[in-house]
């Protein structure tokens, strides 16, 4: 829409997802296991999803898989999380990512919208939760919350509030866990680097 408004300009939108992994939703418990990927960007504000832990439920857990590019913050995160549900596992290769935390529940991305590009960011993580076949939980970012409603595939916190976040978390039962990651196994089959290829292939054959 910017691009149009702004650049008299009309692009496709051509999704950063992965390769379809075909996988199937891990088994559900009455624990809820999370599951963040990225790296360590300041300006994402990755403690966010830590201080939720100040309300949430002794049965949920949140797993990091962080690449680090800033040795100070992953230091301050790691001491953030001294003493909480809250773990740091070693980073995969991007295309091992989606099978790796297919293991989990839950993919985690509170996003704060500081500029224009983090209020309209679908970033390659959201498509590697989805292709995991897992819930997908995200802030209220325009396009990763569009696509959640669209394909009902998990929750949207209405702020990042750390007290709103946590308790929504906290009132997810287990059915609806597996109904969202059941959806978003269906939606991998949309979402994935396969769908897309066509429109990179028709888009070559224009310009050419």
């Amino acid at each position: 829409l910017k691009y149009k408004e702004n650049f008299e300009v009309y692009p496709k939108v051509i999704y950063n997802s992965p390769y379809l992994a075909n996988l199937r939703p891990s088994n559900t418990s009455d624990n809820i296991e999370m599951v963040h990927v990225g790296q360590t960007i300041r300006s994402r504000k990755i403690e966010l999803m830590i201080n939720i832990f100040e309300y949430l439920d002794p049965r949920i857990s949140l797993n990091f898989y962080l690449l680090n590019t800033d040795n100070n913050y992953m230091n301050y995160l790691k001491d953030l999380s001294k003493g909480k549900n809250i773990y740091f596992k070693n980073p995969v290769h991007p295309e091992k990512i989606s099978s790796e935390i297919n293991k989990y529940d839950l993919g985690l991305f509170l996003l704060p919208l500081v500029n224009f590009n983090y209020s309209y960011a679908l970033p390659n993580k959201f498509f590697e939760y989805i292709n995991a076949a897992l819930c997908v939980a995200v802030g209220p970012s325009g396009e990763m919350s569009n696509l959640v409603k669209e394909h009902d595939c998990g929750i949207v916190f209405n702020s990042f509030d750390s007290f709103e976040v946590a308790e929504k978390l906290n009132n997810l039962k287990k059915e609806e866990l597996e109904t969202y990651k059941k959806n978003s196994s269906i939606a991998s089959k949309k979402l994935c680097f396969e769908s897309q290829e066509i429109l990179i292939t028709e888009s070559i054959k224009n310009i050419l």
